[in-house]
């Protein structure tokens, strides 16, 4: 018995008479043990569950993705599919964060109706992945264009990097940096379709967010060249190589002053920047001379 119920059956048949009543002993011990290594056995699926799901969607998380990737056929195609929920931070700042999670459900069932059987991940606060260990090329692509198609029926949106080889790589880095690279152009082309609402100084600014950078011709920020700033050139190259010429107005702001090393808090709408407002600093700060 567990918590007043049965859970299960055991005993003796036929104990000689002068031991039955060390077999009771036994026998009570040895339910305690019983009991005991399934609760155990219980609380280690529990936390497994916990350790590789996301509790919100019921995706796997990164460990849940790291596992999936030691484990592909490297002999078999591979196909990738990054995929970032747009408009999220509005949807929290206005219509407040049950609203935001109910968002993000409905872009995990979209994944879940068209890439079911394949590995499904949440792997940020809005990123979605997809990874598909044999799939063909057209077999990607139809995936795609069905969700692409199921989201515009259930009313959410996500830009979407689509990567495929016919050889999965046994580190697999570069094809999930490729699927989030086509990820955000494809955020940016999104952007640039419908643009950006931020709100500066009580004033409203159209935001429009292209592969060029953050364009607007009554903006109050004027743009600047990333070589225009004091940036090292190496990472300079490496950003244009992405595609990027003009700083959005959080880097911007941010940017020359973590450079110099003061504390910075920034606060700008998803899609804008952020992550190489402090990245970019972060990066050159480091001092490949101190271990």
């Amino acid at each position: 018995y567990d918590n007043k119920q049965a859970i299960g059956f055991y005993g003796v048949d036929n104990p000689p008479g002068e031991t039955l009543r060390y077999a009771s002993n036994i026998l009570h011990i040895l339910g305690h043990f019983i009991i005991s290594c399934i609760r155990r056995r219980n609380l280690m699926k529990e936390l497994e569950i916990m350790s590789y799901n996301d509790q919100l969607t019921g995706l796997g998380n990164r460990y849940a993705l790291n596992e999936y990737m030691s484990k592909v056929d490297v002999n078999r195609s591979m196909g990738i599919v990054y995929c970032d929920v747009t408009g999220l931070k509005k949807v929290n700042d206005t219509q407040g964060h049950e609203m935001g999670d109910r968002l993000l459900k409905t872009a995990c069932e979209s994944l879940r109706r068209v890439f079911d059987g394949y590995g499904l991940f949440r792997i940020g606060g809005d990123e979605f992945l997809a990874a598909a260990n044999g799939v063909t090329r057209e077999e990607l692509s139809e995936h795609v264009r069905l969700l692409k198609e199921d989201m515009r029926v259930h009313g959410v949106n996500m830009a979407v990097g689509e990567v495929w080889t016919d050889k999965a790589p046994r580190n697999q880095d570069a094809l999930l940096t490729e699927a989030e690279r086509l990820m955000y152009r494809d955020k940016a082309d999104y952007y640039k379709r419908t643009g950006i609402v931020l709100m500066e100084n009580s004033k409203t600014e159209n935001m429009t967010n292209t592969a060029e950078g953050m364009k607007n011709a009554e903006s109050t920020v004027n743009a600047v060249r990333y070589e225009d700033a004091p940036i090292d050139e190496r990472i300079i190259r490496a950003v244009q190589e992405m595609g990027f010429e003009v700083m959005t107005p959080i880097q911007q702001q941010a940017i020359p002053a973590l450079l110099e090393g003061r504390d910075v808090l920034g606060q700008a709408q998803t899609g804008t920047g952020k992550t190489a407002a402090f990245g970019i600093p972060m990066i050159q700060r480091i001092d490949p001379e101190v271990e």
